[in-house]
């Protein structure tokens, strides 16, 4: 179906309506994997159809085979049948008929709490609300199959994860991303125009020329690294999904996800008691009350500042797609290697622009309690020189970790899609050669 009147199509996804987009921009958003065949889109926000059915976003679009759901033998109502998509484990499989969705059901491979949609729904829902899908269909054999895979599968961590899938989107984390390169670009600037200051007045004070020289040079180098660092934030984003690969389910990128938020707690939980102890066991003489406060809340700071992006990358590690990773398609074991790897730089490449901003802002905020404090009194200078020398240490960081994991994860990726195109013919090969379980199951 296309747009014979060219004013632009309107996309409904996440219960908004988005647009219009001419479809140029679709096939952007598609490449991005931002827009996917069960998405919605109208030419006037009152007839909807699926984007699937454009043949120029989606020329060959087929059912995944993650869990052997073959598509229907087309029939003569096969075009005029509903057809119905169903997630399972965060991988979104179909179309499907209603009587396919029914017979899944039936069999197990599709639980009641799985979500389902189909044209016309708002949003996805647990099948389990779809009283059709469930009608002449036996009770008992739905208990003793489909529930007892549900209860396994939806442990805890498993409905954590749906749940945060569900509330922080792909959208919410794209714009997120953006702000924060933003964000960081002008707390850059003027973190270096107060670190420039401070080292000014210290100068100043000194009567030192080699000292206003020392400070003009710092100011320099900083805005120097504040363009660096955001056009290395901006530059991740593109590489992030510059390839694509393939994962056989989202089982690597949950345990990643949970993996990053119990480091990033664990860092920072560290970083903040190592210091409370230090500071409790120093000699009172040795250490001012005042010098012990600031060592404490500059740790809180740092383990602020190591948190934030960990808690990003989890968020990012439930949307492979968005980082071009296709999840619960069956690959060889080789691509599934490459494929795990290439999702770890990946989310290594999201955290970024995170690091980049939070580390500026924190710099700068940084920067000007060190201006304040060595106004204040001679009794804090000690404490000042010691917060501005973090702030300049987080500011450097805002821009050099960006460039480091950038310029890694480039080599890398050069590495992985060198090697990628062999891993896939070995995959196809071998899944050629498997032999269709499901029919000597049922033989």
């Amino acid at each position: 179906m296309s747009n014979a009147g060219g004013a632009g199509y309107f996309v409904r996804m996440n219960g908004k309506t988005l647009g219009p987009f001419g479809l140029g921009q679709l096939q952007s958003f598609r490449q991005k994997g931002r827009l996917r065949a069960e998405h919605q889109l109208s030419f006037d926000r009152e007839k909807w159809f699926a984007a699937g059915g454009i043949p120029e976003l989606f020329p060959n679009v087929e059912s995944p085979q993650g869990y052997n759901f073959a598509r229907d033998e087309p029939t003569a109502s096969t075009s005029i049948e509903t057809e119905w998509y169903v997630e399972i484990d965060g991988e979104r499989r179909g179309p499907l008929s209603q009587a396919k969705l029914r017979s899944l059901i039936a069999a197990g491979k599709v639980a009641e709490d799985d979500l389902v949609w189909k044209s016309g729904l708002a949003d996805w829902k647990p099948a389990e609300e779809f009283g059709e899908l469930f009608e002449e269909t036996d009770e008992r054999s739905s208990s003793s199959r489909s529930r007892p895979r549900s209860q396994d599968r939806q442990g805890l961590w498993n409905r954590i994860l749906q749940a945060t899938r569900n509330v922080v989107t792909e959208d919410d984390l794209e714009r997120v991303c953006r702000t924060m390169i933003s964000i960081g670009r002008a707390s850059m600037s003027l973190g270096a125009l107060v670190v420039l200051t401070f080292l000014m007045i210290r100068a100043v004070e000194a009567n030192s020329l080699s000292g206003a020289l020392m400070a003009a040079t710092v100011g320099v180098v900083l805005l120097g690294l504040q363009y660096i660092g955001s056009r290395m934030a901006e530059a991740a984003l593109g590489l992030a999904t510059a390839s694509r690969y393939r994962l056989s389910s989202q089982a690597f990128p949950s345990s990643v996800a949970v993996a990053l938020l119990a480091m990033g707690t664990f860092l920072a939980a560290t970083l903040i008691a190592v210091q409370m102890e230090r500071a409790a066991f120093e000699p009172r003489f040795t250490i001012p009350r005042a010098t012990r406060t600031t060592q404490i809340v500059i740790s809180v700071v740092v383990a602020i500042e190591v948190f934030i992006p960990f808690l990003y990358g989890f968020f990012a590690s439930l949307h492979p797609r968005w980082m071009s990773i296709e999840c619960g398609e069956p690959v060889g074991a080789g691509e599934e290697g490459i494929g795990s790897c290439a999702f770890l730089l990946k989310v290594g490449l999201r955290f970024v622009p995170i690091s980049y901003g939070t580390s500026a802002i924190l710099g700068a905020l940084g920067s000007i309690a060190a201006v304040a404090m060595y106004l204040a009194g001679t009794s804090l200078r000690a404490d000042a020189v010691e917060v501005a020398v973090a702030a300049q240490g987080s500011l450097f960081a805002a821009a050099i970790i960006p460039t480091a994991w950038y310029f890694f994860a480039s080599l890398s990726s050069m590495f992985l899609d060198f090697v990628l195109p062999n891993a896939r013919v070995i995959s196809e090969a071998s899944r050629n050669q498997r032999p269709d379980t499901d029919s000597m199951n049922a033989s």
